[in-house]
């Protein structure tokens, strides 16, 4: 009995024992396991060598391969956990997990950022509407995310353009123009099945649909409700949408030539048979068969006579003012009919400002013509601010120009002889081969005689204040004193100069300076005869000594700074600065390059950024 005993209790230890044993061998494994993850981890954690994209705050945002940017890791994860199932031709599309998918991810490319185009071959509309495009076919259809197509892969393009505000996806035959078609998410056909239109867009402001397709009789036009129902129809050489104020109507060119003006319910607006209609702010100009000008309202009111031989809007937001003429003479008015300047002048002129520079319609200049050749300047606002002055005829193949910051009008009476007017001042006569107004107000002259070009810098009063022969100057005020860049002749060796103040701050050969010709006055990377690169200022001044391999002078697309330097220092290495010269990044990479709203840097396997 006790050898029982002794056996059990023996065969207990063993039990235990070997319990003991499992318990930390398995303790040993989870510890193995978790110290290898943390290795696998710890490896995965250390970047390879290659070129990286990174932004201005030491992050880096994705690794740049054979001069192309790549998928972002966590994007391209985050897609592959999508469980989209797909048709099954859709193989080339199927991502590592089973049936789910990955767009194809091009919006972190620079030049897909610059233009604005996203490449994907699928598009998800919504929760069970996807937009797929059929590869060997090149053909898009409509997939519920389970397998099924809603509408089947015969289209050369399906835009979702409409589909957030109205739930429409709009079905193109060919490409993203000519015959069209409108269905719902679930395939149901808005207006009539199967019919593609050769024009069918929505106007969003009335929530209408406009269409246009071919028939025996001509181009056929027509206006839907948003849900496809007819809400009238014509046929005619073109319709267009005009809007007059805060109203739509439909322009419809008739087959003989006339015009109608007709609104949402096809109604005639401004009746009678006429030439042309057409919209102007919130009025309606209105050309008659014997070709006389007079304007409607936006109700199709009539505000003045048949009485105008031409009526032109001008082109300025909220202006409201139009160039009258009437037997041969001009003046201006107002979309109601009213007088601004009375008709009774050879020539107005809208000058429009140079470079899209934005300036209030109440400051808007007007070139005026008298009958006995005066020109002069007019705004809505001041009257004539230049008054018409004797012999300064222009015809209307002159140049003219009008500088709105100095209300300075200058053109070319003569050959070689520009005329210079300027509020209640006497006509400038400068013989030269061109003009035009630098910063603040400064006239640049050039002359061109004998192969060598001469610029001369007036005032505004014609007094000189500079001259030199140059290939080119470049003029800016800083700290309101006037600052020249100027390019030496290339016959006499070429080279640059800078002038600040009226003294020679800087000179160096053509070799010796950096020059971004589209943006001058803010900094140049310069070298000395030891080839060592050093910074200058807009004002010629050294801000950073002859240290350095190599400078660049940069500009970023978005950055608090703006400006910024690449530099290169003696050890080969790249670092950047700022427009303070501070570093962004001390020299630490093995080379460096601007992209968009970044830098592409060139790091060695395991290499830490230092910020």
């Amino acid at each position: 009995m006790k050898t029982r005993e002794k056996l059990i209790r023996k065969n207990k230890i063993i039990a235990i024992a070997f319990l003991i044993a499992g318990i930390l061998m398995a303790a040993f494994m989870i510890l193995q396991a978790q110290i290898t993850k943390r290795i696998d981890e710890s490896n995965a954690d250390v970047r390879d060598a290659g070129t990286y994209k990174v932004d201005f705050e030491g992050n880096v945002e994705y690794e740049i391969t054979d001069g192309k940017e790549q998928d972002d890791l966590y994007v391209v994860q985050a897609f592959k956990k999508v469980d989209v199932k797909l048709p099954a031709d859709f193989y080339r599309f199927l991502s590592a997990k089973e049936t789910a998918f990955t767009e194809t991810i091009h919006y972190l490319r620079d030049d897909k950022l610059e233009n604005g185009a996203y490449d994907y071959e699928c598009e998800k509309v919504d929760e069970g509407c996807y937009i797929l495009r059929k590869g060997e076919e090149d053909k898009c259809g409509l997939t519920d995310g389970r397998g099924n197509w809603i509408v089947e892969p015969e289209y050369g393009t399906i835009s979702s353009t409409y589909y957030e505000e109205y739930g429409y996806l709009q079905l193109y035959l060919h490409h993203s123009s000519g015959p069209s078609a409108f269905v719902d998410r679930n395939g149901n056909w808005i207006m009539e099945k199967e019919k593609y239109y050769n024009r069918l867009h929505i106007y969003q402001k009335e929530s209408l649909i406009v269409f246009k397709d071919f028939t025996s009789d001509g181009e056929h036009y027509g206006l839907c409700d948003i849900d496809g129902n007819v809400v009238f129809e014509v046929t005619g050489e073109e319709v267009n949408v005009l809007k007059v104020g805060n109203t739509e109507y439909y322009q419809v060119l008739d087959p003989d030539g006339k015009v109608r003006l007709l609104d949402r319910n096809g109604n005639d607006v401004v009746g009678g048979e006429n030439r042309s209609v057409n919209a102007y702010n919130d009025c309606l100009i209105v050309c008659d068969q014997e070709g006389r000008y007079f304007i409607c309202d936006e109700k199709g009111q009539q505000l003045t006579p048949h009485e105008y031989d031409s009526l032109d809007g001008i082109d300025c937001d909220g202006a409201g003012l139009l160039i009258a003429e009437k037997e041969g003479k001009k003046g201006i008015i107002d979309t109601k009919g009213n007088t601004v300047l009375e008709i009774g002048y050879a020539d107005i002129l809208d000058i429009e400002p140079a470079g899209n520079v934005d300036v209030p319609s109440d400051k808007r200049a007007f070139l005026v013509k008298t009958e006995d050749g005066k020109v002069g300047i007019y705004n809505v606002k001041e009257g004539f601010t230049i008054k018409p002055q004797d012999e300064t005829a222009i015809n209307g193949d002159s140049y003219y120009h009008y500088d709105y910051d100095n209300e300075v009008l200058f053109f070319y009476c003569d050959h070689l002889k520009c005329v210079v007017l300027r509020p209640d001042h006497e006509p400038l006569y400068v013989e030269c081969n061109d003009i035009y107004v630098g910063a603040k107000g400064v006239f640049v002259v050039e002359d061109y005689y004998s192969g060598i070009r001469t610029y001369t810098l007036l005032d505004l009063d014609g007094n000189k204040i500079y001259a030199e022969q140059a290939d080119n100057v470049d003029v800016t005020y800083i700290d309101d004193k006037l600052c020249i860049l100027v390019t030496k002749p290339e016959k006499q060796g070429g080279g640059y100069k800078i002038v600040y103040d009226g003294k020679v701050t800087f000179e160096c050969a053509k070799d010796n300076i950096k020059i971004d010709e589209e943006n001058t006055h803010v900094a140049y990377a310069v070298c000395d005869d030891n080839g060592k690169y050093g910074l200058i200022n807009a004002k010629g001044e050294l801000v950073l000594d002859y240290q350095y391999d190599d400078i660049e002078v940069e500009y970023a697309v978005i950055y608090r700074h703006d400006l910024y330097y690449i530099v290169k220092d003696a050890g080969e290495k790249y670092g950047v600065m700022d427009a303070d010269l501070k570093w962004i990044y001390e020299p630490q990479f093995d080379h460096v390059e601007p992209k968009y709203n970044g830098l592409a840097v060139t790091l060695e396997k395991g290499q830490e950024i230092v910020k």
